[in-house]
């Protein structure tokens, strides 16, 4: 395979990425995404055992804004709960350790 991933890893990566974050089991996130599960599995297999190599970009567009009042945040801003934060925190840590 190219140094570029196909449609069809690349339809197959996304979905292995989102079932990491799932948080029933494989065969309920297959049954939900109506995918088959043993392809599921298969592609699972073959990007852990980098017969595909793959890595997520690293790297995510970041737009700068003028400074405000930290208390407009608060009426503005609405944060996201926090074991979802530490979730995403732990995922970027392992991903940078690989």
């Amino acid at each position: 395979m190219s140094s570029q991933l196909s449609k069809r890893a690349k339809f197959w990566q996304s979905h292995i990425e989102a079932a990491k974050f799932f948080r029933g089991s494989a065969v309920e996130y297959c049954d939900r995404e109506k995918i088959a599960l043993q392809s599921f599995y298969q592609w699972r297999y073959r990007f852990s055992s980098s017969k595909i190599a793959y890595r997520a970009n690293a790297f995510a567009p970041v737009e700068i804004l003028p400074a405000s009042n930290p208390l407009d945040l608060q009426e503005c801003c609405v944060l996201p709960d926090p074991k979802w934060t530490a979730e995403f925190v732990s995922y970027l840590i392992r991903e940078m350790a690989r």
